[in-house]
C-alpha cells in the first residue's frame, strides 16, 4: 500500500485506533494494577526456575487463605530495603507461612506473615516481564508514546499539505517547458 492510499483510507484510522487502544492497555498494565485487586510483577530472580524464569510476567491475586504448594508474592526486607519475593509455600505453621524457591535447596530463613502477602500467582507469562519492565522505565514510556505520535503527526502534516497544495507530480528534469 502506498503512502497516498494509506493516508486516505479507513485502514489508517483502524491502525490509529488500534494503536491508541494498545497504548491504553499498556498504560493500565504499566501501573501494575488490574481490576479485582490483581497486580502484575516481573520476576527478576532465578529462585523459582524452571516454572518462573527470569523476566517472566506474573499476575497475582489476593485470596483469603493460602495452602501449601501455592506460589505467593509477598513483601520482604532484604538489606534494609523492602522487596517483593515470589516463592512457593512449603509449610503452614500456625499464623505464618514457610516458603521456598523451587530452585533453592533450603527453605527461606524468614517466615511470612499473612499481612505481608500480596497474593497468589494465577498467571505466568514467560519473557513478557521484559517488555513490562521496559514499558515501566522512563525511556520506554517515552518511546512508546513519542515514536508513534511522531509518525501520526508527520502523516497528518503530509495530509494537510496534500489538501492545501493538491496532488502534484514531480516535474521531470530537462528543457521541456
Amino acid at each position: 500500500m502506498t503512502i497516498n492510499k494509506l493516508i486516505t483510507s479507513k485502514q489508517y484510522y483502524h491502525y490509529l485506533t488500534f494503536y491508541l487502544v494498545f497504548i491504553l492497555i499498556v498504560a493500565i498494565i504499566g501501573f501494575g494494577k488490574l481490576p479485582g485487586g490483581k497486580r502484575i510483577f516481573t520476576n527478576t530472580k532465578a529462585s523459582m526456575r524452571p516454572l518462573i524464569s527470569n523476566n517472566s510476567l506474573t499476575v497475582v491475586k489476593p485470596f483469603d487463605y493460602y495452602d501449601a504448594g501455592d506460589i505467593i508474592s509477598y513483601y520482604q526486607q532484604v538489606d534494609g530495603q523492602e522487596t517483593i519475593v515470589t516463592h512457593r509455600i512449603a509449610q503452614i505453621g500456625g499464623n505464618v507461612y514457610v516458603t521456598k524457591g523451587d530452585s533453592n535447596k533450603a527453605i527461606d530463613s524468614e517466615v511470612v506473615r499473612p499481612r505481608l502477602i500480596i497474593g497468589k500467582v494465577i498467571l505466568i507469562v514467560p519473557w513478557f516481564g521484559l517488555v513490562f519492565s521496559i514499558v515501566k522505565s522512563p525511556w520506554g514510556t517515552n518511546l512508546l508514546i513519542l515514536l508513534p505520535a511522531a509518525a501520526v503527526i508527520s502523516l497528518e502534516i503530509y495530509r494537510i499539505k496534500i489538501l492545501i497544495f493538491g496532488k502534484t507530480k514531480p516535474k521531470k528534469a530537462g528543457f521541456n517547458n
